[in-house]
């Protein structure tokens, strides 16, 4: 390894004679991203086409880490399919975690800690009440109230994917307590998770339930599971007669993807967990996904096909639907999990193409910002699945996005600022789980189907 380093350049510090592969990655960028940015820019001059000079780049990027890991390693060899949990825990568990590096499982660590010492007395994470939990300072950015139920989800997910469950893992008190105050909140007639208010009170229900599937998959609790089969039999009558869903129970005939999505993936994991599930509601949801879908462009629309996502209409401006696809990315990972996507498939090579295209990027001025979490969650989860030089680029830029933004001061030191499009709604507490869940994605869902 020593004389690699030294053909880079070596730093000039005293260095581990014997460091890891990913370190020598790290060492490999530290060396080579001025230049690379400098390239990208006299590029941009050059080939004048949007977004071109950066998907030059980080395909050179991409192709760079993986020259290191050869180089050093030998070459990747092809990995049995394997459940999608099994990596959560154990061996499998420290393989996975070896692709993300030394610094996405600190960092995705320094959040879980961040949520465990904000979390509130009665169990849930309270999207405004949650700075009541701080020692010094209070942490800023509260969300909005009625999403108590889906932040309270939110947070749990990125403990479950860490390997904590209600009887095992680091830290099985705080899921507990999280699991527990859920299912207070559980209407015992209806099987609704939360109260009902506000417009948009289904996403809540879709994430607790989700939230609850997971928890009984990753530590298995026979008393979890009548709670858990009533929360998907309001899912399953909340499905419009034509296959999807958005914000009423009975429904009214309106759907659109996000809701849908977010529907299918709770579906997806309560049967994993065990509790039946009709079929024909999981195959009417994935039908207007696809209905949704424009097949020349890949682009999977909000309520018709191929249209952008929703942006509040003040807020419009700030934050540029042509700059994300979190509805692309969202169907696809669902497709995924569904078993309706693979290698070879056009559509896939389309949705693939313009992940590449919106890959993350911190920006936050007052005109513009171009970070939303929803794509980043979503695109990170479904470019893992495609695997290959798409994964590689996307992981650079989603690490690079969220290492270098983490707090590390104060009360806030561990979550991240809830800049993004969505921040007013979750607040930090959304922004950090679902930030977390990203560093998470090497271990936290097994490879489904082949990518390309």
């Amino acid at each position: 390894m020593v004389p690699f380093l030294a053909a880079i350049g070596a730093r000039s510090e005293p260095q581990d004679p014997n460091p890891s592969v990913d370190e020598v990655r790290e060492r490999v960028l530290a060396r080579v991203e001025k230049s690379l940015e400098e390239a990208k820019t006299k590029l941009r001059v050059e080939v004048p086409a949007e977004g071109k000079a950066d998907e030059v780049v980080d395909s050179l990027r991409a192709g760079l880490l993986r020259a290191v890991r050869e180089t050093l390693r030998g070459p990747r060899e092809e990995q049995p399919e394997r459940p999608r949990y099994e990596g959560r825990a154990g061996d499998r568990r420290r393989a996975r975690v070896e692709e993300g590096g030394f610094g996405a499982d600190r960092a995705a660590e320094r959040a879980l800690l961040w949520l465990a010492r904000h979390q509130g007395a009665d169990g849930r994470w309270g999207a405004a009440k949650f700075p009541e939990s701080c020692k010094g300072t209070p942490c800023g950015d509260p969300g909005d109230p009625l999403h108590d139920v889906g932040v309270t989800g939110l947070a749990l997910l990125a403990f479950l994917g860490d390997g904590s469950g209600t009887t095992g893992g680091a830290r099985a008190p705080v899921v507990a307590n999280g699991v527990r105050w859920l299912l207070a909140q559980q209407d015992a007639s209806s099987g609704l998770i939360g109260a009902g208010a506000g417009e948009r009170f289904l996403y809540g229900h879709a994430i607790a339930t989700l939230a609850l599937a997971e928890t009984c998959v990753v530590s298995p609790a026979e008393e979890l599971r009548p709670a858990l089969a009533k929360a998907v039999a309001l899912i399953q009558k909340a499905r419009n007669p034509i296959g999807a869903w958005r914000y009423q129970v009975p429904p009214d005939g309106d759907s659109d993807s996000s809701v849908t999505g977010w529907m299918l993936l709770a579906l997806r994991a309560a049967a994993d967990a065990g509790v039946p599930v009709d079929e024909a509601t999981v195959e009417g949801g994935l039908e207007f996904l696809k209905r949704a879908t424009d097949p020349a462009s890949g682009r999977c629309g909000y309520r018709e096909r191929g249209d952008r996502s929703w942006r509040p209409p003040d807020s419009a401006a700030r934050f540029p639907a042509d700059r994300t696809e979190a509805m692309t990315a969202l169907s696809l990972f669902t497709r995924f999990l569904h078993g309706k996507i693979g290698k070879g498939d056009p559509l896939l090579e389309r949705q693939a193409e313009l992940l590449r295209k919106s890959a993350p990027t911190w920006e936050a001025t007052p005109k513009r910002c171009l970070i939303d979490e929803i794509h980043w969650y979503f695109g990170t989860l479904a470019a893992f699945q495609i695997g290959g030089e798409d994964w590689e680029s996307w992981n650079f830029r989603m690490k690079k996005a969220l290492l270098e933004n983490q707090r590390r001061d104060g009360e806030a030191a561990g979550s991240w600022d809830p800049l993004g499009a969505w921040g007013s709604a979750g607040g930090r507490v959304a922004m950090t789980a679902l930030c977390a869940m990203c560093l998470e994605v090497y271990h936290r869902y097994g490879r489904v189907a082949r990518g390309r």
